[in-house]
């Protein structure tokens, strides 16, 4: 409700002197995980560590800078390494920035890299070193595999035969890939199919696994 402008000014005292009101300091929340970030599957690749804790310094992390994307549409962090060694260092110890944080160098994609996200359901519940070498089976007469991984309920940390890959399926010279289709046989077993879901993938339905409707 608004108050009438003579009820807006200052308060005095009887004396004259206005009241002195002590200043507030506002304090940020501390950050809290969306609802979406909450129930969003973790991500576990079966091919390359993400970051590793070193066991003489708890605090000390490595970080592994794998991003699939190609060309500077997204950098994050450019370095000018000049000698052979400098580039080999970067690649086998990392760069280190701190105490507690040291990055790890990835060889760039070929500039006519072409990748491919896919996300993966219906796989057969493996331990993980059977599961690497059936999906990399599996899914190499559709690109060169550069990830593949498993998806796992962010509370339980369960593995429900949900994944993902990473596939560079540009034309080599040598080597021509099939066109990846939503019904992946798996190790090449038509009667045993896991189901790929990807951008610009024609329609299926997320039940039935049907071409022509959702």
């Amino acid at each position: 409700m608004a108050l009438p402008n003579n009820q807006l000014e200052t308060p005095v005292h009887e004396t004259g002197t206005a009241i002195q009101i002590p200043s507030t300091t506002f304090v940020s929340p501390a950050p809290v995980l969306t609802w979406a970030r909450v129930v969003q599957a973790e991500r576990v690749s079966l091919v390359h560590a993400h970051r590793q804790n070193n066991e003489k310094e708890p605090k000390a992390v490595t970080y592994y800078s794998r991003v699939w994307r190609v060309g500077r549409k997204r950098v994050h962090l450019e370095v000018n390494l000049k000698t052979e060694e400098e580039r080999e260092h970067a690649l086998m110890q990392g760069i280190q920035f701190s105490s507690t944080i040291t990055i790890r160098a990835a060889i760039a994609l070929d500039k006519n890299a072409k990748i491919q996200k896919v996300r993966l359901s219906n796989l057969p519940l493996l331990d993980q070193d059977e599961l690497e070498i059936g999906l990399r089976e599996t899914l190499g007469s559709y690109g060169e595999t550069l990830d593949v991984g498993i998806n796992r309920d962010p509370q339980t940390k369960a593995y429900m035969g949900n994944g993902f890959a990473v596939l560079d399926i540009q034309e080599r010279p040598n080597k021509k890939y099939k066109k990846l289709d939503h019904h992946v046989p798996w190790r090449g077993d038509p009667d045993d199919l896991i189901y790929a879901s990807f951008d610009q993938m024609p329609l299926y339905c997320s039940h039935c696994h049907e071409a022509g409707h959702a």
